[in-house]
């Protein structure tokens, strides 16, 4: 409590000041502003890294069935390049004969 003095008198008087720097209302909505805040930005988050998941493992399906086509298309060159140099040696043997 501070003395103050009367503006309209010689006598004191006592009035109680407070420091108003914040109401409670205004603390209360500051922390729940902050709160719901925070939650927001980790449900982003959460969000944003399963989708990184997601695209990084369709990625990942998508080059295994590139490769395994690429495979099984060389395979299929190969036995294919493999009966016609047989045909080849084959004919080979009737001219010599």
């Amino acid at each position: 409590m501070r003395a103050l003095r009367c503006p309209f008198g010689n006598d004191y008087f006592t009035k109680e000041v407070r420091c108003k720097f914040m109401e409670p209302f205004e603390i209360i909505m500051i922390v729940v502003g902050v709160l719901i805040g925070m939650i927001g930005g980790f449900a982003l988050g959460v969000v944003s890294f399963k989708k990184k998941y997601k695209d990084a493992d369709e990625k990942i399906k998508n080059a295994d069935n590139e490769a395994l086509r690429i495979y099984n298309e060389r395979i299929s060159s190969g036995e294919s390049r493999k009966k016609e140099l047989l045909l080849e040696a084959k004919d080979e043997i009737h001219k010599l004969r």
